[in-house]
């Protein structure tokens, strides 16, 4: 067997790896969430808990198992606080920004109701202007 047929044999392997992954791990284009999804993926948490998002992603055609959790997680988690920033917040994030550098999970541990992304934005928007 020639160097061209052995690449060409390894180009049709990977060829049918990929066409047999199953759709959890293939790549799909963001789609935007629906109040129908939203309302079956709330139910399938209430119901199955915080774990196993590539079993709730299977209800899903449009979304994966990471965006399912990070929808969950980021926007619809009950008790996530979405109001503006308070001046005591503040305070103590830019306090513990100082003792303990940029370590948005260590910060977050004092903000139970912020999720780290907001901890992190919060830094890049507002206090590191100051």
């Amino acid at each position: 067997m020639c160097i061209r047929d052995r690449n060409q044999k390894k180009s049709e392997e990977l060829d049918d790896n990929c066409s047999q992954l199953s759709s959890p791990q293939r790549k799909m284009p963001k789609k935007a969430w629906t109040e129908v999804e939203d309302e079956l993926l709330r139910q399938l948490v209430m119901s199955e808990g915080e774990k196993n998002w590539k079993k709730k992603a299977q209800s899903f055609e449009n979304h994966t198992a990471k965006q399912c959790r990070d929808r969950w997680l980021y926007v619809m988690k009950p008790g996530l606080n979405r109001s503006p920033w308070s001046t005591e917040e503040d305070m103590t994030f830019y306090y513990s920004y100082l003792t303990l550098g940029p370590q948005w999970s260590k910060i977050n541990e004092q903000f139970h109701d912020r999720t780290v992304t907001d901890i992190k934005n919060r830094f890049y928007n507002t206090i590191r202007r100051i």
